[in-house]
């Protein structure tokens, strides 16, 4: 019983880390074709980031993505 919820929940992870990936993909490829749209993004996404309770975390993550807060 305990190997198949640890399957099942193994599963999950993955295919939620595909989603994310997929979407992410997505929205890369929509600001960079049709950028006039997407500067909210650019607003809510510098918000996101920002609830990071651990500075150097904030700071980390603001440098990976510096070119979508342009």
């Amino acid at each position: 019983m305990n190997d198949m919820k640890s399957t099942l929940s193994k599963q999950q992870r993955k295919d939620d880390t595909r989603r994310k990936i997929l979407l992410g993909s997505f929205l890369i490829a929509q600001m960079e074709h049709r950028p006039e749209d997407f500067g909210w993004v650019k607003q809510e996404l510098e918000k996101f980031l920002d609830t990071h309770t651990k500075a150097n975390i904030v700071a980390q993550n603001k440098v990976l993505l510096a070119e979508f807060l342009r």
